[in-house]
């Protein structure tokens, strides 16, 4: 039992919560502007969740493999698998499992195209990202930080567009999708601190690698913490989005700065945790935010 424990653990990280909570941003925006199919909207996404769990199992397993793990200071939100190091999950486990999730979440984007033929494109993008992302993706300058982005952004995207039933009205919602998608594309830069040597070491190239210093990559970080502000307080000026965002703005740029603060004064994993803790809950607390938004 103890070792089933493990296993689930492993399986259901915390991170999911990124998929669960930004499909149903998707699929809230989508029933207030009158969207009906929500069942469907739904298994767009288990979809989401099931490829979230393909990637993270198979990112495990190459860090793993390279060795990166073994590098690495483990915290609750850096590090790679504690379990697995510990080896009380197999790597095979994370192959196959990987694969099998992969797998489950191709079969739901199967049935999706089938009722939304349009929704092709996010599918394909999803697709190429759970195959590709751990293995080559990373090493690619700054692909990093924006395919998880993108991905991220497709992800409300797509199970509106499932939920309504095409893409009509969506300009509206869009401009809160991207800033979502910009949140999690911050998560690499913020989360990527403590794995800075060992990432460089293994070829992988992420702005938190590739960038000098810990000044430069605070300056980054609030590059794309002011892009994500913008597209958030644009849509609210525009009236595309809900006025409770406003509220979401102001802390948003408040702890923007707080973030900022632990970055350049970096020393070691141990002290920086609490600004990943306090990064991480922040993207919780303003998709809540954006959620209630859309129901009142």
């Amino acid at each position: 039992m103890a070792k089933l424990r493990y296993y689930l653990i492993e399986t259901f990280e915390p991170t999911l919560l990124y998929g669960l909570l930004w499909g149903a941003l998707g699929v809230a925006a989508a029933v207030a502007g009158g969207g009906s199919e929500i069942l469907f909207g739904l298994l767009a996404v288990g979809g989401v969740v099931s490829a979230q769990i393909g990637v993270n199992l198979l990112d495990d397993y190459f860090d793993y493999k390279l060795g990166i793990d073994k590098e690495t200071t483990k915290t609750k939100f850096s590090g790679g698998s504690i379990l697995v190091a510990e080896k009380k999950v197999s790597t095979r486990y994370l192959a196959y499992g990987g694969m099998a999730f992969s797998l489950l979440a191709l079969l739901a984007g199967i049935r999706i195209i089938l009722g939304i033929p349009s929704i092709i494109p996010i599918v394909i993008i999803g697709g190429i990202s759970v195959l590709f992302y751990a293995r080559y993706m990373v090493k690619v300058p700054f692909l990093a930080e924006i395919i998880t982005a993108l991905n991220f952004t497709l992800i409300p995207v797509g199970a509106y567009a499932v939920t309504m039933g095409s893409f009509y009205g969506i300009s509206h919602p869009l401009l809160a999708f991207i800033a979502v998608g910009m949140f999690v594309g911050n998560a690499i830069i913020v989360n990527g601190m403590p794995d800075r040597k060992p990432d460089k070491k293994h070829g992988r190239r992420s702005g938190v690698v590739l960038l000098r210093n810990n000044r430069s990559i605070g300056r980054y970080h609030l590059a794309w913490r002011f892009a994500t502000l913008f597209f958030l307080g644009l849509g609210v000026l525009l009236g595309y989005l809900p006025t409770l965002d406003i509220i979401a703005f102001a802390a948003f740029l408040l702890i923007s700065l707080y973030v900022y603060n632990g970055i350049i004064t970096y020393k070691n994993p141990a002290s920086y945790e609490k600004y990943m803790g306090v990064n991480s809950l922040s993207f919780f607390a303003l998709t809540f935010i954006l959620l209630i938004a859309y129901f009142i």
